[in-house]
């Protein structure tokens, strides 16, 4: 009888915690059987939206490279675009093209019905870029919540950025279109007295027929372009 009356206390200590452990698991089973949102969960969505912006701005800028500051060159001669005052395109004008572009792009083609194991809401996009001489960077606001459950997060910044020598090229093309006379233009005394000086570009002028042509070239890119018409 001593020893019976010794391990009650043990039992009912032992019933105490299978009650608990029983309570336990019942207010956290939710939690197990049902993963929870969380921020690694929403890169994929990020690289996603990045992804797309990334994918204008390399677009973009292999044709502006090409055409002069041009998506599509209207007049040519011998694949080189004519460039003067009137159809030059400064680096912030373009800047607004590139914005509307990537706009459009994250509304049209870029689908976040692809996460279709979450809700996701959109909300209006802003599209900011900056083209620099040596980078252009493109920042998006882009308000997007992601909700699973009751879970509920959201994402509003987005960037991409491209090293590229456009921008300090496009710069050097319309200070040379604004000179009047090209017949005594003097490249070398040109860069020592332009805000170009310090910078790596090497130009060349090419006097023909049909115009003179100037080469522009800095870090291995090239952008060339016919003065005239």
């Amino acid at each position: 009888m001593n020893k019976r009356g010794q391990a009650t206390p043990f039992i009912i200590i032992g019933i105490v915690i299978v009650v608990i452990l029983i309570v336990a698991i019942s207010v956290y089973k939710p939690e197990l059987i049902s993963p929870r949102l969380n921020e690694a969960q929403l890169e994929p969505i990020k690289n996603y939206v990045e992804n797309c912006m990334q994918e204008v701005l390399d677009r973009s800028l292999f044709y502006l490279n090409r055409n002069a500051g041009h998506y599509v060159c209207e007049d040519s001669f011998n694949n080189i675009c004519f460039l003067n005052t009137k159809n030059y395109l400064s680096n912030n004008d373009l800047e607004i093209q590139i914005n509307d572009d990537v706009k459009k792009k994250l509304e049209e083609d870029c689908k976040l019905s692809v996460f279709e194991q979450y809700e996701i809401i959109r909300g209006e996009i802003k599209v900011e870029s900056e083209i620099g001489w040596h980078e252009t960077i493109v920042n998006a606001n882009y308000p997007i919540k992601i909700r699973k459950g009751e879970i509920e997060l959201e994402l509003n910044d987005f960037s991409v950025s491209k090293a590229d020598e456009f921008g300090l090229m496009n710069a050097a093309a319309g200070k040379i279109i604004n000179k009047n006379d090209f017949r005594g233009f003097d490249i070398v005394d040109w860069k020592r007295n332009s805000i170009f000086k310090e910078e790596s570009i090497d130009i060349t002028r090419i006097n023909e027929p049909i115009g003179t042509v100037f080469v522009l070239v800095a870090n291995n890119q090239r952008y060339d372009f016919i003065i005239g018409k």
